[in-house]
């Protein structure tokens, strides 16, 4: 899976230093998907990640078949 930065998680991902790209990867993979509220055609992914134990939201775009481009991400708890 490839992922592309948006503008607005380039930004964030300076202060979100603990959320590394196989954490979004992870919380992708295993979690239903659900439309955002806020963007259009953007999906949500919310996970619980093993290794910390927190819940990570996942907001994002579908760009092709193994491409999606991550607009951003943050923990719940």
């Amino acid at each position: 899976m490839e992922i592309v930065e948006s503008f607005h998680w380039q930004k964030k991902k300076k202060y979100r230093k603990n959320i590394e790209e196989y954490m979004i990867e992870h919380a992708i993979i295993n979690s239903e998907h659900k439309k955002d509220l806020h963007h259009k055609n953007a999906v949500n992914a919310t996970a619980k990640i093993p290794q910390t134990g927190k819940t990570l939201k996942v907001v994002f775009r579908k760009i092709g078949e193994q491409k999606i481009k991550l607009i951003t991400a943050f923990y719940i708890d």
